[in-house]
């Protein structure tokens, strides 16, 4: 006889949203995934200087620092068995390949 299984979710009191787009990790000693969840950007120059025209605003003459650099924030560490990591991972197949199915214009399918 099959038995019924019901999952409650529920949220702590530390849950938050971390927006992410992009991972950086590998393998621990004990065997275990551990990857660093980042949000890469560029941050904002400390000045710019413009030329002023009888219209207004110029073109940029100057900026400080010259260079702006490519930033890597990371923003939480996740840590997890392989077998949770393969999980995962079709997980987020299954959830990007009916993304695509729904783009395409296809039908959505049953239990999905």
């Amino acid at each position: 006889m099959d038995k019924e299984i019901t999952f409650r979710f529920v949220r702590s009191a530390n849950y938050h949203i971390v927006v992410a787009n992009g991972a950086w990790g590998g393998m621990t000693p004990r065997g275990e995934l551990k990857f660093d969840l980042f949000f890469e950007h560029v941050e904002l120059p400390e000045a710019i200087s413009y030329l002023s025209t009888p219209d207004g605003l110029g073109p940029e003459v100057s900026r400080t620092p010259a260079v702006t650099p490519i930033t890597r924030e990371a923003l939480i560490a996740v840590v997890m068995t392989t077998e949770n990591a393969e999980n995962l991972g079709r997980w987020l197949l299954e959830k990007v390949g009916q993304q695509r199915k729904k783009e395409a214009g296809e039908p959505e399918t049953k239990g999905s």
